[in-house]
């Protein structure tokens, strides 16, 4: 019998529509973005306090509690301009392999394209040691699979090796969600 996380080697992502989306989008950017003040450095940044989020982004976390999920991480994703960020995948486990990503910042017009790794990967940890992740060189030969625009929410597989496209003259901020169980019901309708 195949489990569903084997099932799930095939999934890459899928819009989302959200409820309150404008609304949403509002209050999550408001404080994200002044969150990202406090980060020094580009690449992938755990924000510091979870219920912190919770309690600035109150109608993102209502429609969180209607879809029977709880958050365990929030991140966020700053990428320079005219920058591709390196393959790589996430972390995960068999309970928690699926994230929502959300454009905080010029995310219209880029890409988060999955590949398919050539070589085997690196394994190295966030610098506070929170989170997993593989990274693969030599990418720029390596076959494509599907891409994705970040233009409205997506729910994506972060266990599938996949890397960023800003070809853009701006900066771009994404919002990363990680929940404590897949919200496979959100991939399934």
């Amino acid at each position: 019998m195949v489990d569903k996380y084997e099932m799930m080697n095939d999934f890459y992502f899928k819009y989302v529509s959200l409820d309150n989306h404008d609304v949403i989008l509002s209050e999550t950017r408001q404080y994200t973005l002044q969150e990202v003040k406090k980060i020094t450095k580009p690449g992938f940044a755990l924000l510091d306090d979870v219920q912190q989020f919770i309690i600035h982004c109150p109608i993102f976390y209502n429609w969180v509690k209607t879809q029977g999920l709880e958050i365990s991480k929030v991140a966020v994703h700053i990428l320079e301009p005219n920058t591709v960020g390196y393959l790589h995948k996430d972390g995960c486990s068999e309970q928690s392999y699926l994230a929502l990503n959300m454009d905080m910042q010029n995310c219209a017009g880029t890409q988060t394209k999955f590949l398919v790794p050539l070589t085997e990967g690196k394994e190295f940890k966030t610098l506070n040691g929170a989170l997993s992740y593989t990274v693969y060189e030599g990418a720029d030969a390596f076959p494509e699979i599907c891409f994705y625009d970040l233009e409205k929410p997506v729910i994506f597989n972060i266990s599938q090796p996949h890397r960023v496209y800003n070809l853009k003259d701006t900066t771009r901020i994404s919002l990363s969600i990680r929940f404590v169980n897949n919200p496979l019901h959100l991939i399934n309708t």
